[in-house]
């Protein structure tokens, strides 16, 4: 996979399990492309008192998942707190328990890639902010069938102006891809999203 500058946009602290100390899930985005995925930050501090350990992986998974997972952190009151018993918190505990670690194994992953420090936290910060501060709305397009997102052109001053494209594009997506051969929305027509000004993204239904 080519390499992307991405960026976090959410994380939820996890407990400790018998793999690692410290767990981080996040949602993670390339502000260039719209790519948007799942990254897990695992550091391990067993053996001597001077080892330490960690990974950071990222994963491509489905929209669906994606959106649930944005969804579900926003619902948490304290994502950095490990001992969290919101439901968020204690769904994914569940689902570590019996669908594999982080419930990763039931959101559909596609491509693993592997996350790179490129600079130093403060920079990071900043690079963030400044990214935030001047970007627009913006639309995203997934396709059902393939499993894969792809930009759609426009930025957008206000959330109204996005979604009055968004549904202008689904229209267009009826015509190329109808309903009765597709299966519309529910089947393996393509999907429309619109992208906020700070990464996150919400699903538009005609």
């Amino acid at each position: 996979m080519q390499s992307k500058l991405i960026e976090l946009t959410h994380s939820l602290e996890l407990p400790p399990d018998g793999y690692s100390d410290e767990i981080t899930l996040q949602v993670v985005s390339c502000f260039s492309c719209h790519f948007r995925g799942v990254a897990v930050y695992e550091e391990s501090r067993h053996g001597s008192l001077d080892s330490e350990s960690w990974q950071h992986n990222g994963y491509q998974v489905s929209a669906e998942a994606l959106e649930s997972l944005v969804n579900a952190i926003g619902l948490c009151p304290s994502p950095r707190n490990t001992r969290c018993e919101c439901p968020t918190h204690t769904s994914i505990r569940k689902m570590n328990k019996h669908y594999g670690r982080y419930g990763l194994n039931a959101a559909n992953i596609g491509n693993h890639f592997e996350m790179r420090l490129v600079a130093d936290k403060q920079d990071r910060v900043s690079h963030s902010e400044a990214l935030l501060q001047h970007r627009a709305w913006k639309l995203q397009g997934y396709d059902a069938f393939a499993g894969d997102y792809y930009p759609l052109d426009g930025d957008f001053n206000t959330e109204a102006d996005a979604i009055t494209a968004a549904r202008s594009c689904l229209t267009e997506i009826e015509r190329e891809q109808p309903s009765a051969s597709s299966g519309g929305q529910d089947g393996i027509q393509d999907r429309v999203f619109v992208v906020r000004p700070d990464g996150t993204m919400v699903r538009v239904r005609d």
